[in-house]
């Protein structure tokens, strides 16, 4: 090489280098300005499971084995290291929404980079195979390239797999996979052995990390292969044979890791909570990968859906779309045979397409449309599109206007598609809108309107969803949780009862019904269901509890024992049991039950108020006003401490700080009954009558009615014999007898 084909060569090589750190500078701050709206979007759906709750990857310092235990033992223990991911996300960010958001947007435009790397490369060597089949300079190509790829970026059907954050499930997958693909193209392309091999290595390693986070990248072999065969042999037969059989032999070997011996089995138990069959589903599918091209090529915001509503295909001619999509199916993979030596790249988009569907589109009883399943599938798609743009258009102005005007329109888009995740009031809101009549919207936008505290709004939400499917169990029970809400217990008890009917044994159900059961006083009901499924820990500390409510002290002290023989770390077993003891006047032991219940929860409210309340039975004040105070912060049951703080002060004639006490109850509950009679007792006790007597008086017009109290209570005995206090008395008595 002479010293100016040197110079033109390095100068070549150094613009190349400049534009990719353009284009990507440039296409991030895009994508960035169309995602913004998603750095606020709060867990949502599957984040709660997967994410908000799971306690596996709340990491406070990281090793090795903390985050092996947050890559297999989480709920989705078959896709550690997207677990893994979100254990180091909880580790620097805690719950703070925007890390993961971050992540999220990062793995997205890493994913684009290499995505642009594939095309450009994929490019050069189709214009290399067939040279009129491309039009355009490497310079043209490039551009084509970057412009595909900032159109996938920038695709609001890509918001699935970015803002709903368990997604990253997903788009790691898919990141991992095209890395893999791009190091697999640079081996081939390599012309120094130990770099080949390095490559080859690093390809290995990344499919690896897709499938540790989601099974998807399960179908990677078989495009290395494809991609081979088409690029680098020219489709040459030889040894084709050889390599599809090794292809297929780890795609089989695979699919028994990941199903099981009996992948037929494992494939039709999924169909057992499925209101669906195989054959429907298969049929379906074929309806909605048509559906989803339709998306790719316009997704509009109004279009796309976290929970769509497809009907089932019954047979080929019910819909009859069943037959169609079908054919056009067939036909597409007929012309990617008929094209592939003519036009690889077409032939190798289709099949992308579809290969990359063929996990989670056809047999496998998963549910049947999500967007997110259209993340690696589109990519050549996208890619197919520009290209007829760049064939097919011309001038060259009118290329580029278009070009833009397509990335202007879909960011904008994205742009708003990221609004409608702002909350799952405004997301299901939307899914509610367009799927009115599918059950899980109404549940979930009921879910949210309570949650809001607007139970009238949401129980039609709630009845419709039980009209919609009857045999679902959580319907009835979010409808017996509104219901119970809005004060009509018998009705909430019922639903309840149907829930259980259903799913029988459903511990959840049983809890939530036995608690229902017992503020209705039917201790006996209660005792009963919680018996049913003693074999529980929650459900026979339960059964504890309601025994010793119904006086049945020492069968309540032998379940709580038993529970606590493989259970010693209860907190609440050993509060029920201390409760117990202090009914038995057994006080040492009630104490010590009490200790071991803050020692296994140092927060322990109830263990630590009961402490007091002993403290105050025994003449130690001082020591029950230390500990209501430790109880007070924790920041729980702040009305009945303070209530209890303000007797203990007016026990040591601290009134003001009594008085201060009883002050912030009535702040807290200004209707609060037991309040203004305590203050009426406080305001007595310092002899100021008038103001006692009002004080009493809005408690018995607040619904005070304990007679027995009014006339004995000694911190009355100042205003007692007054005609005031004669009418009040009156008034309590006439209460009580009324029928």
């Amino acid at each position: 090489m002479n010293t100016d084909h040197e110079h033109n060569f390095l100068a070549g090589t150094v613009r190349r280098r400049a534009a990719i750190v353009i284009y990507a500078v440039a296409a991030a701050a895009i994508v960035v300005l169309a995602y913004y709206p998603s750095f606020s979007v709060p867990f949502q759906f599957d984040d709660m499971t997967n994410i908000r709750d799971n306690q596996h990857i709340r990491v406070t310092t990281v090793s090795l084995q903390k985050l092996w235990d947050a890559g297999v033992r989480s709920y989705a223990s078959n896709r550690p290291v997207a677990n893994i991911s979100f254990a180091l996300n909880h580790y620097v960010h805690g719950y703070e929404i925007i890390g993961y958001h971050l992540v999220n947007l990062a793995i997205h435009l890493i994913t684009g980079l290499f995505i642009f790397l594939v095309f450009r490369d994929t490019l050069v060597m189709a214009k290399e195979r067939n040279p009129g089949l491309l039009i355009g300079n490497s310079t043209s190509l490039f551009a084509v390239a970057c412009a595909a790829a900032l159109i996938w970026l920038v695709h609001p059907l890509a918001t699935q797999s970015v803002t709903y954050l368990v997604q990253r499930m997903t788009s790691m997958a898919a990141m991992f996979s095209v890395m893999a693909l791009y190091c697999y193209i640079r081996a081939r392309l390599a012309s120094v052995g130990s770099i080949r091999w390095l490559l080859y290595a690093a390809g290995m390693l990344c499919w690896i990390l897709a499938m540790g986070s989601k099974e998807i990248s399960a179908t990677l072999p078989f495009f290395v292969f494809l991609y081979e065969w088409y690029f680098f042999r020219d489709m040459s037969s030889s040894r084709f044979k050889r390599q599809l059989i090794i292809i297929a032999v780890i795609i089989f070997l695979l699919a028994l890791f990941f199903l099981g011996l009996n992948p037929i089995k494992g494939i039709m138990s999924a169909y057992t909570i499925r209101d669906y069959t195989l054959v429907q589903r298969v049929m379906t599918e074929w309806r909605v990968v048509l559906m989803y091209l339709g998306l790719i090529f316009f997704p509009y915001p109004g279009r796309l859906n976290l929970d769509y509503d497809v009907p089932l295909s019954y047979s080929l001619l019910d819909p009859p779309s069943t037959l169609l999509s079908l054919i056009i199916i067939a036909g597409l993979l007929v012309l990617s045979v008929w094209i592939a030596r003519k036009d690889r790249i077409i032939s190798f988009a289709i099949l992308w397409y579809f290969g990359n569907l063929v996990i989670e589109s056809s047999v496998i009883g998963l549910e049947l449309v999500y967007e997110h399943r259209t993340y690696v599938p589109s990519m050549f798609v996208v890619l197919l599109a520009v290209l007829a743009v760049h064939r097919f258009l011309r001038p060259r102005w009118v290329q580029v206007l278009l070009l833009c005007a397509v990335v202007g329109v879909f960011s904008v888009w994205t742009y708003q598609r990221n609004l409608v995740w702002q909350s799952d009031l405004t997301l299901w809101g939307d899914v509610l809108k367009k799927s009115p009549d599918k059950a899980r919207p109404h549940t979930n936008y009921g879910i949210a309107l309570m949650d809001r505290d607007r139970v009238d709004e949401a129980i039609p939400h709630f009845e419709r969803a039980v009209e919609l499917a009857p045999n679902v169990p959580p319907v009835h029970r979010n409808l017996g949780r509104a219901l119970y809400r809005q004060g009509r217990l018998d009705e909430a008890i019922e639903q309840y009862r149907k829930a259980l009917v259903l799913k029988p044994g459903e511990v959840e159900f049983i809890l939530e019904l036995g608690s229902l059961l017992e503020k209705k006083g039917d201790l006996g009901g209660a005792t009963e269901l919680y018996r049913g499924a003693e074999d529980n820990v929650e459900a026979a500390s339960a059964l504890g509890r309601v025994l010793a409510q119904q006086g049945k002290h020492d069968e309540a002290l032998g379940v709580f024992r038993r529970v606590l023989t493989d259970n010693t770390d209860r907190a609440e077993v050993h509060l029920g049991m201390g409760n117990i003891y202090v009914m038995q006047g057994r006080i040492d032991e009630a104490r010590s039950a009490y200790g071991e219940a803050l020692r296994i929860k140092p927060d322990y409210t109830a263990a630590r108020s009961n402490l007091g309340d002993l403290a105050m039975k025994a003449g130690d004040i001082e020591g029950a006003i230390r500990h209501y105070e430790q109880a007070l912060s924790t920041g729980a049951g702040s009305v009945s401490l303070l209530n209890r703080l303000a007797q203990a002060h007016a026990a040591l004639g601290d009134y003001a700080r009594a008085t201060g006490y009883l002050e912030k109850v009535r702040g807290l509950q200004p209707d609060n009954a037991e309040a203004h009679y305590n203050i009426a007792c406080v305001l007595a006790r310092q002899g100021r009558r008038g103001e006692a007597l009002q004080s009493l008086a809005r408690s018995v017009d607040l619904g005070f009615a304990d007679v027995e109290l009014l006339g004995t209570d000694p911190d009355l005995e100042g205003i007692r014999g007054s005609e005031a206090f004669r009418e009040l008395e009156r008034k309590v008595r006439h209460r009580r007898e009324a029928p």
